[in-house]
C-alpha cells in the first residue's frame, strides 16, 4: 500500500462545496489531516488531503476528478502523487 498526497481545486465553490468534497474524500480513505510519529495532528491546506491504498496513481486521479467535477464550475483542478517522506508547517487541528 502507498501513500498518497491529493490537491483539488474546485472553481466557484463555497464552504459548502468544500465540505461535500471533505466527506466524498473521506469515503475514498483520504484525509484532510497528516501526522508525523510522536507528534500532534496538523491541518492540510484547504482541498488537500493524504491517504493510503493500493490503487494506481491515475486510479485515484480518476476517482477524485470524479467526486469534485459536479462540485466544480469547470472540469476540478486535480494533482495526485505518491510519498515517503514529508516535512512541514502546519497548524495544529486542535
Amino acid at each position: 500500500m502507498a501513500d498518497y498526497l491529493v490537491r483539488v481545486e474546485l472553481f466557484d465553490a463555497d464552504g459548502e462545496d468544500y465540505e461535500k468534497l471533505h466527506e466524498a474524500m473521506q469515503s475514498i480513505g483520504f484525509r484532510k489531516t497528516i501526522q508525523a510519529p510522536g507528534s500532534t495532528v496538523r491541518k492540510l491546506p484547504t482541498g488537500t488531503y493524504v491517504g493510503a491504498s493500493p490503487s494506481e496513481v491515475s486510479d485515484i486521479r480518476d476517482a477524485v476528478r470524479r467526486i469534485s467535477d459536479p462540485l466544480s464550475s469547470k472540469s476540478a483542478a486535480v494533482f495526485v502523487c505518491e510519498f515517503t517522506n514529508w516535512a512541514s508547517y502546519l497548524y495544529s487541528d486542535a
